[in-house]
């Protein structure tokens, strides 16, 4: 969590880790709010024409490997100060590091400087994990822990001041993650019914092999046959590896534009 929170749009997403930092980014984007901020220092794009096309330019040029990554983010950090000042974001996308941590997360984003004056609505997105049920009513304990009107069931959004949300991915699933949204978009892809053979014969051929993780599986072995391989899921995103037509995102977009 940083230091001190800084606000800087009023509409919040608070997202679980950088890949869905990334992912959520991407998909904003692709929606056409192109004024997305993402916090905590992870490296960010923006459609601003000033610093749009260096990520691609660094690419380019052969330069991505020779660059410190403590280089690369104060980069970013001078960038993200001067596209605050040309244009204020839209929506600012923030990782609340686990669940144990977004009660804490959401207590230090409410009661940071100028909060209150400009936060207009927050979205909570987590996993399922094992049970949906469960995800969405942690997420509720912890906006209820701040003093806040939580919604009464996933997707909703309580129109209150500020509005809140909660979106439990996927949506409307009894379990899972954010990584079985992505395979439900590409699932008609040729290269998936490729995955699902290499997967069972890894399981046919390595006995003692334990998939505790199948849908972060899929995701890698997905992701190994696109045209730059080792993409974490974030990142494939930003090269829009996850097919955003697909209906799969449907209430995911919803669930956006009802806090925007």
């Amino acid at each position: 969590m940083p230091r001190r929170m800084r606000i800087g749009a009023p509409v919040q997403l608070l997202v679980e880790g950088a890949d869905a930092q990334f992912f959520f980014m991407n998909l904003l984007n692709h929606m056409g709010y192109n004024r997305v901020e993402v916090q905590s220092g992870v490296e960010w794009r923006d459609h601003a024409r000033v610093y749009r096309e260096a990520p691609d330019l660094i690419e380019s040029l052969g330069l991505t490997d020779s660059i410190a990554e403590d280089d690369r983010l104060a980069f970013n950090r001078v960038r993200s100060a001067i596209l605050d000042r040309l244009e204020p974001s839209d929506v600012q996308i923030s990782s609340f590091g686990g669940i144990n941590q977004l009660r804490v997360f959401l207590s230090a984003l409410w009661n940071a400087p100028a909060a209150r004056a400009t936060i207009e609505a927050i979205g909570i997105v987590r996993d399922a994990e094992t049970d949906a049920e469960a995800a969405f009513e942690s997420a509720r304990d912890a906006i209820r822990s701040v003093d806040l009107t939580a919604p009464d069931r996933p997707l909703q959004v309580a129109d209150e001041q500020p509005k809140m949300g909660i979106l439990i991915l996927p949506p409307e699933k009894p379990d899972g993650m954010l990584e079985d949204v992505c395979l439900d978009a590409v699932h008609d892809d040729p290269a998936m019914r490729c995955v699902e053979e290499y997967l069972a014969c890894v399981q046919d051929r390595v006995p003692d092999w334990q998939n505790r993780h199948p849908s972060k599986a899929k995701v890698q072995a997905f992701l190994a046959s696109r045209e730059r391989p080792g993409l974490r899921l974030g990142e494939a995103a930003a090269r829009g590896e996850w097919n955003w037509e697909h209906g799969t995102y449907d209430p995911v977009r919803q669930f956006i534009e009802d806090l925007a």
